[in-house]
């Protein structure tokens, strides 16, 4: 009998394990639909061989100027890409003064990041004359990607001049938002993206109607 008795124990205590068992289980299950891990971050760690073929990482990327003739020996000794847009979109010439000089700042950088996109063009048109460097190539990946990333500044900083003629002009809301289209990129290599945006192009900044 005592026997029974530890044997009705020993089952009891089995099935009370495996209930609870299967509630973990059904809680792990819940938090898996709920609760998602967010992605790592990494950092680099700078090293002598990366420093010395990358000087400019000792720079501080806000204040390291370039001299007019650096700026001008980098860019123009890239040509110029039929079909490119260089100029940004001006302003209406019925903003009023103090929107503009600030808007002249704005479209000296547009024009900048627009001409620095002419060294990228060029080194991929470079690689292309190499015979048989597919298009998932890891240089070329890269090269797409900066592009990408040139024109996404000069978006942000289409919409910023958006916003302060909004400003400027004291109106009611938010600043018109501009109209974006998707950007399909390689979905290969190491540098690439699915899927960029990029602002479609406007041909002027206008005061509202």
């Amino acid at each position: 009998m005592e026997q029974q008795l530890l044997d009705k124990i020993s089952e009891l205590n089995d099935k009370i394990n495996s209930l609870m068992e299967k509630g973990n289980s059904d809680d792990e299950n819940i938090e898996d639909n709920y609760i998602t891990d967010r992605s790592q971050m990494c950092d680099l760690q700078t090293y002598p061989r990366l420093i010395e073929s990358l000087p400019s990482l000792e720079e501080d990327i806000f204040r390291a100027p370039l001299s007019e003739e650096e700026k001008r020996e980098m860019i123009h000794s890239c040509p110029r890409t039929v079909g490119n847009k260089y100029s940004p979109p001006p302003l209406n010439d019925e903003a009023p003064y103090i929107i503009k000089k600030m808007n002249t700042s704005y479209y000296s950088i547009q024009s900048f990041l627009a001409q620095a996109t002419r060294p990228v063009d060029f080194y991929v048109h470079q690689l292309l004359q190499l015979d048989e460097v597919p298009p998932d190539d890891p240089r070329i990946m890269f090269a797409s990607t900066m592009s990408i990333l040139l024109a996404e500044a000069g978006t942000m900083i289409t919409q910023a001049r958006l916003e302060n003629l909004h400003q400027g002009l004291n109106l009611p809301g938010r600043a018109v938002q501009r109209p974006r289209k998707p950007l399909k990129l390689h979905a290969a290599g190491p540098f690439a993206c699915a899927e960029a945006w990029q602002c479609a192009a406007c041909d002027c900044i206008f005061l509202p109607s």
